[in-house]
C-alpha cells in the first residue's frame, strides 16, 4: 500500500488552504460596500490602489485621504481619476485631497454619476460646471484650499469647461437637487461660486464656515437672489463668518418660512440678530449662539415672544 510522504502532504495542504484564502478573499471583496483609506503614496503607487479597488465591484461608500506632504496637483488628478475609473458604482464618496481641481473632477462626474454624497477638497481657482452631470447629488461639502495668488480671472477658465460638459448653449443648467450645500474658506476674489448658487434652489441645509464672502460680485447677486427664493430652508449653520452673518439673517428673517434650526457661532452684531429674532416668520425650534457678545434684554424677549417652542 502506498501512503503519500509528509512533503507531498504539506504542499497539498498549502494549495488548498490558500484556494480557500482565495475564495474566502474574493467573496469578501466581491460583498464589501464601503471602505476607508489613508492613501500615503507617489504616482507609482496609484495602479496598485486601481487594482485594489477594482477587486471591489460592489464597493457604494468610499472615504480616500491622501496624507502625503508633497503631493502635486498632477498626482491628485491621477489619483481622482484612478478613483473614478474603478469604482463607478460609488453613491458617497469623501476624498479629501490638496490641489483637486475642477479639470480633475470631470473624469469623476462623468465615470461616477450615481454619486449621491460627496465631501471634497477643492482648490483655486474655483469651478462647479462638472456638478452638471451628477443629477441624484444632494449632500456636497466642498472645503476650499490655495492661496489667492493661485487664482485667475475665472472668465478664461469658464467656456473650458463648458465645452467639455456640453453646456455652452444653456450655461447655467438647473439641477435642483442639492439639499444639503457645505461650504468653509470661501472669499471675496473666488470667482465661479455663481453657478453653484444658481444651481441650489431646493437647499434644506446650508453651512458656511470660515467665509469671508460668498465669491466675487455676480456670485454675491447670485448668493442674495438664492436666499430670496429659498422658502424651504430647515438647518443653517453660521460660523466664523462674520462678514456674510448679518445679511443672511436679514434674508432668512423676510424669507424663510420653514427654517427650524439655526446656529451662529462667533459672527452677527447685535442689531443683525436682533432683527433677524423679531422679524422671523418661522418656527425656530432649536437656536444656538456662540457670539463674543453679551445679549441684552432686547434679544432676551424677542426670543420668548418669537420662538416659543424653541430650545
Amino acid at each position: 500500500m502506498f501512503w503519500p510522504s509528509n512533503y507531498f502532504l504539506e504542499n497539498l495542504l498549502q494549495c488548498v488552504c490558500l484556494l480557500v484564502s482565495k475564495r474566502w478573499l474574493r467573496l469578501l471583496c466581491s460583498s464589501t460596500v464601503a471602505l476607508a483609506l489613508a492613501f500615503i503614496g507617489t504616482p507609482h503607487a496609484i495602479p496598485s490602489l486601481s487594482s485594489f479597488l477594482s477587486h471591489h465591484p460592489y464597493l457604494s461608500s468610499l472615504s480616500l485621504t491622501d496624507s502625503s506632504s508633497s503631493s502635486s496637483s498632477s498626482f491628485s488628478h491621477h489619483l481622482l481619476q484612478s478613483l473614478a475609473s474603478s469604482c463607478p458604482n460609488l453613491r458617497h464618496l469623501r476624498f479629501l485631497a490638496e490641489l483637486v481641481s475642477g479639470f480633475s473632477l470631470l473624469s469623476l462626474s462623468n465615470s461616477c454619476p450615481h454619486l449621491s454624497s460627496l465631501p471634497i477638497s477643492l482648490s483655486r481657482p474655483l469651478c462647479f460646471q462638472w456638478i452638471a452631470p451628477l443629477r441624484p447629488l444632494k449632500d456636497l461639502s466642498v472645503f476650499i484650499t490655495g492661496s489667492e495668488t493661485e487664482l485667475f480671472s475665472y472668465n478664461g477658465f469658464a467656456p473650458v469647461l463648458d465645452a467639455k460638459l456640453n453646456l455652452l448653449s444653456f450655461p447655467f443648467l438647473m439641477l435642483n437637487s442639492i439639499y444639503s450645500l457645505s461650504l468653509c474658506g470661501t472669499q471675496g476674489v473666488d470667482y465661479g461660486l455663481n453657478f453653484l448658487w444658481r444651481n441650489c434652489k431646493k437647499l434644506e441645509k446650508l453651512k458656511l464656515k470660515s467665509c469671508e464672502f460668498v465669491g466675487d460680485n455676480v456670485s454675491f447677486s447670485a448668493f442674495i437672489k438664492g436666499l430670496e427664493t429659498l422658502k424651504e430652508v430647515e438647518e443653517v449653520e453660521l460660523r466664523t463668518s462674520r462678514t456674510l452673518a448679518d445679511g443672511v439673517l436679514l434674508k432668512l428673517a423676510g424669507g424663510s418660512v420653514s427654517l427650524s434650526s439655526l446656529l451662529v457661532y462667533d459672527g452677527s452684531s447685535k442689531e443683525g440678530l436682533l432683527q433677524f429674532i423679531s422679524h422671523s416668520r418661522a418656527d425656530v425650534q432649536k437656536l444656538d449662539l456662540r457670539l463674543p457678545l453679551d445679549l441684552d434684554n432686547d434679544h432676551l424677549i424677542a426670543v420668548a415672544e418669537n420662538f416659543e417652542n424653541g430650545s
